[in-house]
């Protein structure tokens, strides 16, 4: 069963991760793109959105399956605490981006474009960092 979970959450790390750099990526090219361009851009790229949310759901059921020999010692190891507590702040993001988003209501303004981008670029860098904690408490 371990093997599953690990599984489950390596699938949803990729659908995590993968969306913040494709939008890391598409931030770069839309500067070279007219206003017009631009918000057709991010009009078209909304549903990859969504694949955090479900990699997040798959990452949450299937690490609190793999932490169960991690609960006992979980105060006394501060990475792993700050791991959670990024995975809490990740989660945090991610709800913000989308009720921003869905705030706009088709209206794709400059400033908006920009706001969602810069809270996508955090997202990401949180999502890199809790890789790289995760690295550190489980090798």
């Amino acid at each position: 069963m371990r093997e599953v979970m690990l599984l489950t959450h390596f699938v949803g790390l990729v659908l995590v991760l993968g969306p913040g750099l494709v939008y890391l990526v598409l931030s770069g090219q839309t500067k070279k793109l007219n206003h017009s361009e631009a918000q057709n851009m991010f009009r078209n790229t909304l549903p990859i959105g969504k694949l955090p949310q479900i990699g997040l759901l798959l990452m949450v059921v299937s690490g609190g399956y793999l932490m169960g020999p991690h609960w006992e010692g979980l105060t006394e190891n501060i990475k792993l605490i700050g791991k959670l507590t990024l995975v809490l702040v990740f989660g945090g993001l991610v709800g913000m981006t989308n009720a921003r988003i869905k705030a706009l209501k088709g209206d794709f303004t400059g400033p908006q474009m920009v706001k969602i981008n810069n809270l996508r670029k955090i997202t990401f860098i949180v999502g890199i960092i809790i890789v790289i904690l995760a690295v550190l408490v489980f090798r």
